[in-house]
């Protein structure tokens, strides 16, 4: 009798890991490794081969009309990429994980749990997914991302929190235990401002705003398709201090801001305007000086960047051109024209 009934017992265990018709239990022989992706790692090797190391995106001249001309220029931030691999641990949440048919895109199941060294594990009622051998994309998200039936919601308040991961996967007969990988992406983009003068610059304070409601106030992601699409535009405001600056060595003084803005991808800088609300350099002061970002061609956040937004403060100079001719920086090669 004791004999039978370990027999049924195990017979029970195997029922739980694959059925009679080769379906796959994902609690009990899949196993969901989770890597967490840092800003700009996809950009990690291009930067490595660059000796400058800055991917300049776009150099704009504004004039403050105060004796002052202000350059800026949007860049990736290089000095976020990954500093060791380019994955580290998962930060402490829950998370769902979704199946689909990739082919169909029907919808498969859904099971929630925790991560713990990177190994994905259900803590839900519904523990685990029946899937059949086949193709399968898994979707996988942490508990800033809002989600109604295949909709999942990233609002711009929780796009440096937000994470999703995707991934495809052929789940076959055999081997019995077999290991879905996938690399969690910020859902959103982050920029950093930066002031750069040829003199030391203290009590600077400004305001990182939208032009009317032109910066989308969500992202939405298909989780069937894997396409997303941002919502309808918002308002947005941002204080920023960067206190005083501190001496490069080499001429120039820097500060940065001692905040980090979140925007969904997808978002135009068009849309940004950097105004300064206190602040004084080369005994001028800044305040009320405003900067609208108003490239020649549209410039896109892109999920999962880090960007700076640097802005290099210089007199307004008249300059001696190679044809004998004056004229302001814009002028100039350096500033965007052709002496």
């Amino acid at each position: 009798l004791s004999v039978a009934l370990l027999s049924l017992t195990a017979c029970g265990n195997d029922d739980d890991k694959t059925t009679d018709d080769g379906q796959k239990d994902t609690a009990q022989t899949i196993r969901f490794k989770l890597n967490f992706a840092d800003y700009n790692a996809e950009q990690e090797l291009e930067a490595t081969r660059t000796a400058s190391r800055r991917d300049t995106i776009k150099q704009q001249i504004v004039n403050l009309g105060n004796g002052l001309v202000a350059l800026m220029t949007l860049e990736r931030d290089m000095e976020q990429l990954p500093k060791q691999a380019s994955t580290r641990a998962l930060t402490n949440d829950t998370y769902t994980m979704l199946a689909y048919d990739a082919a169909t895109h029907d919808f498969k199941g859904e099971v929630t749990g925790t991560v713990s060294g990177g190994v994905f594990t259900a803590t839900s009622a519904n523990k685990y997914i029946r899937l059949a051998p086949g193709n399968y994309d898994f979707v996988c998200f942490n508990s800033k991302v809002t989600r109604s039936g295949n909709t999942l919601t990233v609002a711009r308040a929780n796009a440096g929190e937000a994470l999703i991961g995707r991934t495809t996967q052929t789940i076959t007969a055999t081997p019995l235990l077999q290991e879905v990988p996938f690399t969690m992406l910020h859902m959103g983009a982050k920029v950093r401002m930066k002031i750069t003068g040829y003199r030391a610059f203290s009590g600077v304070n400004a305001t990182l705003s939208s032009v009317g409601a032109s910066v989308p106030g969500t992202l939405v992601y298909d989780a069937a398709t894997g396409t997303q699409t941002t919502g309808s535009g918002a308002s947005m405001s941002a204080s920023l201090t960067f206190g005083s600056s501190s001496d490069t060595g080499t001429g120039t003084h820097i500060g940065y801001s001692g905040q980090e803005t979140f925007f969904v991808p997808g978002t135009n800088v068009s849309g940004l305007r950097l105004t300064f609300t206190s602040g004084t350099i080369y005994h001028r002061n800044m305040a009320n000086s405003a900067l609208t970002l108003h490239p020649a061609s549209p410039i896109i956040l892109q999920q999962n960047g880090a960007y700076v937004l640097n802005v290099k403060l210089v007199y307004s100079f008249l300059y001696l051109m190679s044809d004998g001719t004056t004229g302001f920086i814009n002028k100039t090669i350096f500033g965007g024209g052709t002496k």
